[in-house]
């Protein structure tokens, strides 16, 4: 979490292109323009974030073959307060599956208001797939 958001105080794009993985890299065509949104989406710099990530591991015969976390954060800047979602590959056979595959920012009213609505956030990259994700 350090890392993008980091990325996001600098506008440095790249930086947070290159923490995707390979494939999502290849296979989202638009990645870059998802992350040039978010940029602009963006806004202050951060006072503080907190929140957990849970972590899976599959593994084969006693051998890891995957292991992933999905991070859940609030970020809170001087202008913004912000829930955060993403999706980190930390190791898998297939190394270009390293890195992230889903990231997606919500304000804190948008969330809380589907949260008294459903009793939940639909997280977008859950249905939609991998990328980069923004809900005002």
């Amino acid at each position: 979490m350090e890392n993008i958001v980091r990325a996001l105080e600098e506008k440095d794009s790249s930086a947070l292109l290159k923490q995707f993985s390979k494939r999502t890299q290849k296979e989202k065509k638009d990645l870059e323009k998802q992350i040039e949104g978010l940029m602009e989406y963006y806004q202050g710099e951060r006072k503080e974030f907190k929140g957990d990530a849970a972590t899976s591991e599959e593994t084969e015969y006693g051998k890891l073959v995957e292991k992933s976390f999905w991070g859940n954060y609030t970020l809170v800047t001087d202008k913004m307060t912000y829930y955060v979602s993403y999706k980190f590959q930390l190791a898998d056979e297939n190394k270009d599956e390293v890195g992230l595959s889903a990231l997606e920012f919500v304000t804190e009213e948008t969330y809380q208001k589907e949260v008294e609505a459903q009793g939940y956030y639909p997280w977008r990259f859950q249905e939609e797939g991998d990328g980069v994700y923004w809900t005002d």
